[in-house]
């Protein structure tokens, strides 16, 4: 929507540490920007008083560096941001954290190292995780009332599983780093590292477009953390508050950064404005900065002009150097003014002109814009209509159709992010909330990039998501530390072997066992229980520890129990399960 709401954020809370009523710090609703005071006054004039039309765009379009190929996947895709470096660093701390005293003696007991292989399967089960969801997470495993997802159980046991979630691990302490209060402290310190490396990898892979927006992002976030911001008038009004420069056109996450709250002591002040300032440090001159009004100000048009970045966003009357001559009350525009009437004030600064627009909506809505001339009637945009509650085109400026074009790329992002978040119990530590935030950021950009394929089909964000953690998972296949069971899986074990174990039932056309299926599959795909009865009944399961074909149920159910299973068949049985797993042809040789 064109008109917002007031903008209210608070300061990160202490650790464990709730506060009733009012808080101490905000930190947008009361930004102390507008209470700065200046030498002079913009002198403002009513009406265009310059030409602030955009300037031409020369460099390229929006579009990725390195622009996929047809040997492009969607796993090299997503490890253009989840970079082998990160991969390895993850790996390295992870294990060495697994050897600390403090973990306990189980998980040590039974860990062996991770590798990269090991910990993209991990991620690919979260993903899916994210994505099919279930009660409780042992629900993914469960063999008994199969509800379980072989995937899954293929891919990892649930313990090491478990395992990899309790020490994931990304920095090892270091008792010589600044601590609270000295200069350089950093609070997102546990994960720095690779936060740094994660934000390279999104600014090395894409060109930036001309127009870009600026807007926060919430990760959900209830536990203790340093970090951890309260924003009451918001939909997730707990969690990590991020800072975010998006593709206006695809959303794709360019530059970024999380708000730790204050630093020091004294108050913040101009916090929007710095926040945009370093968030466009890494834009070029010509660029188009959208913005809300809490980033907003004269202030920052006036330092984006003198970079050649120009700006426009909507903006709040108290700001410092408003025209209070634009001011109008809700009451006496709608008894005066109809809805979409326009009116300009401009004000000529060393780098351009800027101008501030007073448009109609329900209530006068307030832009300033140095990118446009705010020319009345130059554009429509499509509002609700209370009387008939249809959507009618209304007239606006030029500076109001170009903001509702352009700012809504930070939440075209944020929706497909959050939309299938990673549920993953945290086991107390808060910076894993960052790091999945990262895994999912790298999903929403991977698909984006890989969508400039122009070898395959454009693909929605869940439909890549869903097919990436499939293929994470296929990727790797945990061993078996079972001595009873073949220890390469290719074989099949000893006659009395298929009594110790639980049959794993997989389908012949399977992707995930493709490998170990062509081993297997034959002319007829016979059922090797039914053939011992003298009957030729298709079938197209086989369990993966014993490399038989079978029917489900009965068939199963006596290879697996009885130890001379193929002495005393019940005929009606095998002859009744064959014609219910839709067998072609039954007939007795």
């Amino acid at each position: 929507m064109v008109a917002e709401d007031s903008e209210g954020s608070e300061a990160p809370e202490a650790a464990g540490k709730r506060k009733r009523g009012r808080p101490k710090a905000l930190a947008e609703k009361d930004a102390p920007v507008e209470k700065e005071k200046t030498d002079q006054d913009p002198k403002w004039s009513e009406g265009d008083a310059g030409d602030a039309q955009v300037p031409s765009w020369p460099h390229p379009a929006s579009k990725p560096k390195g622009r996929p190929t047809k040997h492009d996947t969607r796993r090299s895709v997503f490890e253009r941001f989840i970079t082998p470096a990160i991969q390895a660093r993850v790996v390295e701390e992870t294990n060495k954290y697994a050897l600390l005293p403090h973990v306990p003696k189980t998980i040590k007991a039974r860990w062996t190292p991770i590798t990269p292989a090991i910990l993209m399967g991990f991620i690919g089960i979260v993903m899916y995780m994210g994505i099919v969801k279930l009660p409780a997470r042992r629900m993914y495993w469960d063999l008994h009332r199969n509800i379980g997802v072989r995937a899954i159980q293929n891919c990892m046991t649930r313990d090491r599983f478990e395992d990899i979630a309790r020490v994931l691990h990304f920095e090892t302490f270091n008792p010589q780093a600044p601590k609270k209060g000295e200069p350089g402290f950093d609070k997102i310190r546990p994960v720095r590292i690779i936060f740094d490396m994660f934000k390279s990898a999104c600014l090395s892979n894409w060109h930036m477009g001309q127009y870009v927006s600026v807007d926060e992002a919430m990760q959900k976030m209830k536990g203790k953390s340093p970090v951890r911001t309260y924003m009451p008038n918001k939909p997730v009004k707990y969690g990590y508050k991020f800072w975010c420069l998006c593709c206006a056109g695809t959303g794709y996450l360019y530059n970024f950064d999380i708000y730790q709250g204050k630093l020091q002591k004294e108050p913040e002040k101009n916090l929007g404005a710095n926040v945009v300032m370093a968030l466009s440090a890494v834009l070029v001159a010509g660029s188009v900065v959208c913005c809300d009004r809490f980033f907003t100000s004269l202030l920052l048009v006036t330092l984006l002009l003198a970079r050649g970045v120009r700006c426009i966003g909507t903006i709040m009357t108290n700001k410092k150097g408003f025209p209070k001559y634009l001011i109008m009350s809700k009451g006496e525009a709608q008894r005066k003014l109809a809805r979409g009437h326009t009116a300009v004030a401009s004000f000529t600064c060393a780098d351009g002109d800027v101008h501030v627009n007073r448009w109609m909506d329900n209530k006068p809505v307030y832009f300033i814009s140095s990118s446009q001339t705010g020319e009345p009637g130059s554009g429509t945009v499509k509002r609700l209509d209370k009387g008939t509650g249809k959507r009618i085109e209304v007239q606006c400026s030029d500076t109001v159709a170009e903001y509702q074009k352009y700012m809504g790329g930070v939440d075209h992002f944020d929706h497909f992010r959050s939309a299938y978040t990673c549920r993953l119990k945290m086991h107390g530590k808060w910076y894993h909330y960052i790091w999945w935030w990262i895994v999912e950021s790298s999903c929403v950009n991977a698909c984006i990039v890989y969508n400039y394929n122009p070898n395959f089909k454009t693909e929605k964000p869940l439909d890549f998501r869903f097919a990436l953690a499939k293929i994470l998972m296929a990727a790797y296949t945990q061993p078996k530390r079972d001595k009873r069971f073949a220890s390469s899986g290719h074989k099949a074990i000893d006659p009395l072997g298929r009594l110790v174990h639980r049959p794993m039932l997989y389908h012949l056309d399977d992707p995930t066992v493709q490998d170990r299926a062509k081993q297997i599959k034959t002319a007829r795909n016979d059922c090797h229980i039914c053939k011992a009865m003298g009957f030729r009944a298709k079938a197209m399961l086989f369990c993966i520890h014993c490399n038989i074909v079978m029917h489900e149920g009965y068939c199963c159910e006596r290879f697996h129990t009885v130890e001379e299973w193929s002495k005393g068949l019940d005929y009606g049985k095998v002859c009744f399960r064959g014609m219910g797993a839709g067998v072609k042809s039954v007939k007795k040789k």
